[in-house]
């Protein structure tokens, strides 16, 4: 092989490897510290915090507390998770047809279901690009998930399904 090519295949040998030791590299070189910094210019504490989330807290309509994760705060892509307080043995076709549908209607966010436990679990589940993140910005994802949050555990008690 020639000059060029065996440089290549070092480059992207090396890349792969990088990738599978660290993960992918960060872009746009954002330091640490994305989150907090969003969360203090809002006035917000950092309710927990793990080795790449952090969780807050917000009181909903009804007093009761909503927990917003954020995942991967200084990455590339800043992944947000607002859960259902319900979880049911079985979706029923009806709930199933309203998750596929919902997601039009939001503006941040669809919703998924995972089986925990033998039984289904809901989450509505926003990715955004970190670079883009204001606080503004910030602020309408946290409190839009937490909304529809709400609002679903709403629609599935007035449908009888949780109590």
């Amino acid at each position: 092989m020639g000059l060029f090519s065996d440089m290549a295949e070092g480059f992207f040998d090396g890349f792969l490897r990088s990738v599978a030791e660290n993960g992918l590299p960060r872009l746009g070189g954002q330091a640490r510290g994305r989150i907090d910094r969003l969360c203090g210019e809002l006035g917000w504490a950092v309710d927990e915090r793990g080795d790449d989330f952090v969780r807050l807290h917000f009181r909903d309509a009804t007093g009761g507390l909503r927990v917003v994760s954020v995942c991967q705060g200084d990455g590339a892509l800043v992944r947000f998770i607002a859960s259902s307080n319900a979880s049911l043995r079985s979706v029923p076709p009806r709930l199933a047809e309203y998750l596929v549908t919902r997601h039009a209607d939001l503006p941040f966010g669809a919703w998924t279901v995972t089986r925990q436990n033998d039984a289904a679990a809901f989450a509505l589940v926003y990715n955004a690009l970190g670079g883009g993140l204001t606080a503004d910005t910030f602020k309408a994802v946290c409190e839009a998930l937490v909304r529809e949050a709400v609002d679903f555990d709403g629609r599935l008690r007035g449908a009888g399904l949780v109590t």
